[in-house]
């Protein structure tokens, strides 16, 4: 990423507008460098992170961690940098916020009924296992019942 940031960024400001920036005097090349390479070290780490979690959560939880993500990208934008935030992407945002605790009080409702935690050992998604007939207890089968019932 930091070798791709830097040819763009001497292409499309020209090599002398790019290298001849104030950011290179005042920092340093050392200094520059390293600020270009340090996004490019959070996305390597970031993916890396994902996948140790997809060891261990469902692709469900995984997609619902990186909507939180995004919340928390738009909230410290409106803070940080004073973006703007209409009513709409207020009532957005609260909708999400609330949809995502939901989740997460099923999740753990379900764990304590089945007398685990949540997402233990588990590497896929309990949509899955329900559509495939792979359930491990009687309130999946229920569900799975039900399921079936509402597609007629």
């Amino acid at each position: 990423m930091c070798i791709t940031l830097t040819i763009i960024g001497a292409q499309v400001e020209g090599l002398d507008n790019f290298f001849g920036a104030n950011i290179w005097t005042q920092y340093g090349t050392f200094t520059t460098f390293l600020m270009l390479l340090f996004p490019g070290c959070l996305a390597f780490f970031m993916t890396l992170s994902q996948f140790v979690i997809l060891q261990y959560a469902p692709l469900l939880t995984l997609s619902i961690a990186g909507i939180v993500r995004e919340i928390i990208t738009i909230f410290l934008g409106w803070l940080v940098f004073g973006d703007k935030l209409n009513f709409v992407n207020m009532i957005g945002l609260v909708i999400t916020l609330l949809d995502i605790v939901w989740y997460n009080l099923y999740r753990l409702e379900h764990a304590a009924g089945a007398g685990s935690k949540p997402d233990a050992g588990k590497k896929t998604d309990d949509t899955e296992n329900l559509l495939s007939g792979a359930t491990d207890s009687a309130s999946d089968v229920e569900t799975a019942f039900e399921l079936n019932d509402l597609r007629k």
